[in-house]
């Protein structure tokens, strides 16, 4: 690993654990089961005593990798998330979350049976049982188990400290030993708990509490970048970052009008509009030209009062909206007064469309010809020949060309699929690109930006959101500092 991947990784681990609920997933496909696991970097529960779901899942997962015999085990996760999709399971494990603490229900096919387990070390006999609405915490495992839970299985649950020893004070790591138990013993294991008059043995676990320790989340990393990766985190955790003369000489935050560069006003509308536990499209867009017209003001600081000289010119966003036939379209009379308003000879006109996919599109024009840059950002995988298909992208291209009489001689696409699967990911990677181009001054339809850097940038962006809010100059130019790393590449 070059020591430029391995400072991205560092400046990664150390963002998440500062944002937690900004840091970036790591998504982590299991070969057994053929489930995913979507782990925040921040995500350190396994080293406490309640572990998030997505710790116990990839755990579960590991476990189901390392040790599965021959058995046909099947995790279930939620009716969406399980696996293996076999047709003849035996067993299938579901993990649930009881007041406040992990439980486990299990499924034996062959006899149509669901157990409870109360995984807790220890607790009082009057406690183990649950009451008839933890049915709803499994309700999705019963539908698809297709049998339902009798009230004694809830009162009387099994205890998980009738099959193991020694017991652990986290509820999680008991949850895994039994698994561990049934993947290496299954047989006598499952006689154990369907059998009226079953032969009654406690498994050690011991040895299995050394193995797990070599599940350990950031153990992979560890061993392939031994003492390189914690020297260089203990290294940077200890030195903020320092703006190079070189972007110093672009814009130096530290002796510009504060008030004007970074406006309150802008990053209160930000903080507003666009963040991770966003779903649907800001209310009012204008918060994307707030942005836009923020960013240019640190990129041309020298011809800050006129775009003429500018290499190109990004105009107002357009929205695109779902109308009565399900179909996509933009405000037309609105666009024309964008063409109407300005002009340039190479324009840049972002698009966001209802369904979660944006567009930058790029109109470069010359005396003799007019070339179409068009980049899709989103987190859709159908092919670059695709991106011209939604009719508001073709119809904005047309309105452009129309407008000043030119035909299109040329139009070049690309797209960039973002990791994540919500909106917020998606208008992230959009703000970080355009940041990028009008940084560099120039459009590149096929660059192929570090994933890492769009959630670098993404997560300091917002912080330095709420620092111009809090009106802290000194945190603000830190994470200028910071932000300008990621698109200085």
């Amino acid at each position: 690993m070059s020591s430029k991947q391995l400072d991205k990784m560092v400046d990664s681990i150390l963002l998440s654990r500062e944002y937690h609920s900004l840091a970036p997933e790591e998504i982590i496909s299991h070969k057994t089961t053929g489930m995913k696991s979507r782990l925040k970097f921040s995500d350190d529960s396994h080293r406490e005593k309640v572990w998030s779901p997505e710790m116990v899942f990839y755990y579960l997962n590991l476990l189901f990798d390392e040790y599965k015999t021959g058995t046909r085990f099947v995790l279930f996760k939620s009716r969406d998330s399980y696996g293996p999709k076999t047709r003849h399971p035996e067993l299938t494990f579901h993990p649930f979350l009881w007041a406040g603490d992990w439980h486990l229900a299990v499924g034996f096919h062959e006899s149509q049976k669901i157990v409870l387990v109360n995984c807790s070390e220890s607790q009082p006999e009057s406690d183990v049982g649950f009451p008839l609405r933890s049915v709803l915490k499994i309700e999705d495992f019963v539908i698809y188990f297709g049998h339902k839970v009798n009230k004694s299985t809830l009162k009387k649950p099994y205890r998980v400290t009738n099959f193991i020893e020694p017991l652990c004070p986290i509820n999680a790591i008991n949850l895994l030993s039994l698994v561990f138990t049934f993947c290496v013993s299954p047989t006598h294991l499952k006689e154990m708990f369907i059998s009226p008059n079953p032969e009654l043995r406690t498994f050690d676990v011991s040895e299995f509490y050394e193995e797990i320790k070599n599940f350990d989340r950031f153990g992979n990393a560890r061993q392939i970048l031994g003492n390189s990766l914690m020297n260089r985190l203990v290294e940077k955790s200890k030195t903020k970052p320092e703006l190079d003369p070189v972007i110093i000489a672009k814009f130096d935050p530290e002796t510009a009008d504060f008030s004007k560069y970074f406006p309150v006003k802008t990053a209160k509308h930000f903080l507003d509009s666009i963040n991770a536990q966003a779903d649907q499209l800001p209310e009012d867009a204008d918060v994307f030209d707030e942005v836009v017209e923020m960013i240019e003001g640190w990129c041309h600081v020298e011809n800050h009062t006129g775009f003429d000289n500018w290499s190109m010119l990004f105009r107002e966003i357009t929205v695109g909206c779902y109308n009565s036939r399900s179909k996509i379209e933009f405000d037309e009379e609105e666009f024309q007064e964008v063409l109407l308003s300005a002009d340039h000879r190479s324009q840049v006109f972002p698009l966001v469309l209802e369904n979660g996919s944006s567009y930058l599109i790029n109109a470069d024009r010359t005396e003799d010809q007019l070339v179409v840059n068009v980049l899709e950002i989103s987190f859709k995988s159908r092919g670059a020949k695709d991106v011209c298909r939604p009719f508001a992208v073709r119809r904005l291209i047309e309105m452009y060309g129309w407008h000043n009489r030119r035909l299109v001689n040329k139009i070049n696409m690309d797209k960039y699929s973002v990791q994540g699967s919500k909106l917020y990911h998606v208008l992230s990677g959009f703000i970080y690109f355009i940041h990028y181009f009008i940084y560099h001054g120039k459009f590149d339809v096929h660059f192929k930006p570090d994933q890492m850097d769009i959630d670098s940038h993404s997560i300091v962006f917002q912080s330095m959101m709420h620092k111009i809010v809090a009106k802290d100059k000194p945190g603000v130019i830190e994470d200028y500092a910071r932000l300008i790393r990621y698109i200085e590449v």
